[in-house]
């Protein structure tokens, strides 16, 4: 197989690996929220933010190291093995010991059991990250792919069976231990790849240079991404950040089948062109136009129908939710606009860009929650908006370095999609008023889903005709041929 026709297997393999796990868990969490409450999600999100962060420590970018590392040794194999399962050990421990001080802070005494249990963690994946990492610089992405859907699999099955039967939390922490046991047995059986007792300090010192510059930038990431929910948890509850963690999932996987296909493009399209500028920014605001084309529709089908739907299709504990479900997503809507700058910053070789970003967003996230600390948790969700609007100008601003993006000309460019986006916003909320809620509620659902696709139909019939054009002719070619095979 030549390297052309490699390169492009990989891209849908990585695709196909990333839709397919978004797909299942998305709707193996949604069908948990129904069975499980909001305090089993909010401790196993607790939870989840310490074991994250024990991860950015083993993982210590080492995988990435190994991954761009232009001759790559067996030593350097064997030295990052070793590391990465001392590491693992070492936090395990750290963390079974601090877990009890971890529940005081939190008062929350179950979740010592729960942080212990799921810190088994890091006796099981930094075995498997050598083979992720060989996988990936053979571009077996195909691989990867069947060995993690396998994971996920077998993880929901083994969830929602232990959540049918009652077994509350432990649903949600099996998921993760179980796919994180099967997949990294799966890596060592297909790799075929043994360590030996080994440890080189100079093939370590050859890795380390770029691994501390990753493990630094997974570091801010990963504060950018987890304050909320260690601060929710202190100054909420866990029951508090079960609710949030439910409507940024919620969100989240909106964001992600909105861009899943555009950013998966948009990498190494923004890389072929990084030193045209022009094209930069015409491929930068096309970006932007085809996501919010999907997004702000159903930003619509979120303002307007989600408390009548978290209510039928989850349970009552997650009613209080529906309002801030709408501020999120707001707030992650005008973040949308600045999505794809950090796609843009590491195409164009400016990886420092990100660092920066990230850092200012840590800040403004952790100044902005401070000051709503002892609020009640709806003002989570208008700090959301806040923390968008202030992020909005630095993102365009630290872009100008390697494009001449503006916020006027994204604007520009998504003015069909906002008129889109206003007439099916009129529609539903008009219809959503007017008509009933019926019984059974399913039917009310299926009449509202029913005007919601036609206005989009219809919207981007007039306004954005070239979105329907593929779809149109894929639809002639069908007809043709049938009609073709009955004349013969």
């Amino acid at each position: 197989m030549n390297k052309q026709k490699t390169v492009k297997t990989g891209i849908v393999w990585s695709f196909i690996e990333g839709f397919g796990i978004k797909i299942i868990s998305t709707l193996v969490f949604f069908i948990l929220a129904k069975l499980l409450g909001a305090t089993h999600f909010g401790l196993v999100a607790i939870a989840t933010a310490f074991i994250d962060f024990g991860n950015v420590l083993v993982e210590q970018g080492m995988v990435a190291a190994l991954v761009q590392k232009e001759k790559l040794e067996r030593a350097h194999l064997d030295t990052a093995f070793w590391i990465n399962i001392g590491l693992g050990a070492s936090v395990f421990a750290i963390l079974c010991l601090s877990a009890p001080f971890i529940a005081d802070i939190y008062k929350e005494p179950s979740l010592t059991p729960v942080l212990q249990t799921s810190g088994l963690v890091f006796l099981i994946g930094p075995s498997g990250l050598v083979q992720v990492a060989q996988l990936t610089r053979e571009m077996n992405f195909k691989l990867i792919a069947r060995i993690r859907i396998v994971g996920l699999l077998a993880a929901a099955v083994v969830s929602l069976t232990m959540a049918f039967m009652g077994y509350g939390v432990w649903a949600l922490v099996f998921q993760k231990l179980v796919f994180m046991g099967l997949s990294t047995v799966l890596f060592w059986f297909w790799t075929k790849w043994i360590p030996r007792l080994s440890f080189s300090i100079d093939h370590f010192r050859e890795l380390f240079p770029f691994s501390y510059k990753m493990m630094i930038n997974n570091f801010l990431t990963y504060f950018s991404r987890n304050s909320i929910e260690l601060l929710i948890g202190f100054f909420h509850g866990t029951e508090a950040v079960g609710i949030y963690s439910f409507c940024y999932k919620v969100f989240q996987s909106t964001i992600e089948t909105a861009n899943t296909s555009v950013n998966k493009v948009m990498l190494p399209l923004f890389s072929s062109v990084q030193d045209d500028k022009a094209q930069l920014t015409k491929y930068f605001y096309k970006a932007i136009e085809s996501s919010f084309t999907l997004l702000l529709p159903v930003l619509a089908l979120i303002v307007f129908l989600s408390p009548e739907a978290i209510l039928y299709f989850f349970n009552a504990t997650w009613a209080q939710s529906a309002d801030l479900l709408k501020l999120v997503s707001i707030g992650g809507t005008i973040y949308m606009i600045y999505y794809y700058t950090n796609t843009l910053w590491i195409s164009t070789g400016r990886p420092d860009l990100v660092v920066r970003f990230t850092l200012i967003n840590v800040v403004i996230n952790l100044a902005l929650l401070a000051a709503v600390s002892k609020l009640p948790l709806i003002y989570v969700g208008y700090i959301s908006i806040v923390r968008s609007l202030l992020l909005l100008p630095v993102a365009y601003v630290l872009s100008l370095k390697t494009a001449p993006i503006s916020i006027q000309g994204s604007l520009q460019h998504l003015s069909r999609p906002f008129w889109m986006g206003g007439v099916t916003f009129l529609i539903l909320a008009i219809s959503s008023a007017v008509i009933p809620v019926l019984s059974p509620e399913w039917i009310w659902f299926a009449i509202q889903g029913v005007i919601w696709s036609v206005t989009v139909f219809v919207a981007l019939y007039f306004l954005l005709p070239s979105v329907l054009t593929p779809v149109f002719n894929s639809v002639s070619r069908v007809y043709l041929r049938v009609s073709g095979s009955r004349k013969v």
